[in-house]
This record gives C-alpha cells, structure tokens and sequence, in this order.
C-alpha cells in the first residue's frame, strides 16, 4: 500500500512542476491565462499536500498495526479455508468458474520446460 501512495505522491509532484513551468511560460499581459494557470498550479500543490498526509498516515505506527493485525486475521482465515478445500471443491454449487479462480489464487506460478528429444538412427 506504501507504494501505491508513494507512486500517486509522485505523480502529484509531476503534475504541480509541470503546472508551475505551465504558469512561469505564460505571457504575463495575457493574465486570463495565467490566472488559469496560477489556479491549477495552486490546485495540484493542494493534492501534492494531500499526497504526502496520506503517505504520513501509511507510515504511522497505527497504520501498520492495523495492518499487521489485518494480516493476522486474514491468514488465520486462510488457515481455515485450506482445511476445506477437498469440501469446497466437490460442492456442487462449487461451478467449473469458480474453481479456476481458486487456482488462479492459489497457483502462483507455473514453469514449463520443453523436454530434450534424442533420436539415435
């Protein structure tokens, strides 16, 4: 989740230095635009400021508690349900859809590796 914030953080950086060169070209008799401008500037330094408040958030030690104790919560779920998987799988309310996502979830990744034949004339 840190780096999802950290990536809009970014992106929000980008777009206020681009809203700033924008604003600083502008011809300055020309002042409709750069007051356009000035007020976008001024808007993506707003969510430059909300962008870093969120990543604060993240990073607090309540935020990772939480965290962590989700994490917990889930596995022990996890924990359980794998116990059940023969069951879950044999239902018959259990469709052929549902049963690839299962896999889809639970495989995480598949190698293949083509087999060297030899023929020997």
């Amino acid at each position: 989740m840190q780096s999802g914030a950290e990536q809009q953080l970014e992106r929000r950086r980008y777009e206020a230095a681009l809203a700033e060169r924008q604003f600083n070209r502008v011809d300055p008799d020309n002042r409709l635009v750069a007051a356009e401008l000035e007020c976008r500037w001024e808007v993506a330094l707003k969510e430059v400021r909300v962008a870093e408040e969120a990543l604060a958030r993240l990073k607090s030690p309540q935020a990772i508690a939480q965290i962590t104790v989700g994490n917990k919560v889930l596995n022990d779920k996890v924990v359980r349900l794998s116990g059940r998987l023969p069951e879950i799988w044999t239902d018959p309310g259990t469709t052929d859809a549902k049963r690839k996502a299962l896999l889809r979830c639970l495989i995480d990744k598949v190698t293949s590796t083509a087999a060297s034949t030899t023929s020997s004339e």
